[in-house]
């Protein structure tokens, strides 16, 4: 991913948080949360796991889902 690991979120659910976060953290910076009190999950309308969504600034410099279907497969672009 361009701009690397910084530029990577992943939120994983508190009951299997050891596993999947030391596979996460070498790509990503990790959120551990209940999915029914957390604040990332619905701050995105996250309504189901696993999610992917590509995320973006606004105008206002504030973060938006531009994509809720990503496709793995597919290299990213280069970061603008």
């Amino acid at each position: 991913m361009p701009g690397g690991r910084d530029r990577v979120l992943a939120t994983v659910g508190v009951q299997r948080t050891t596993d999947l976060v030391a596979r996460l953290i070498p790509v990503a910076q990790v959120v551990a949360e209940s999915s029914q009190h957390g604040t990332v999950g619905p701050a995105f309308q996250v309504a189901a796991f696993p999610s992917v969504l590509k995320v973006a600034a606004n105008g206002r410099g504030l973060p938006v889902v531009t994509e809720a279907r990503v496709d793995l497969d597919r290299r990213p672009s280069p970061a603008v």
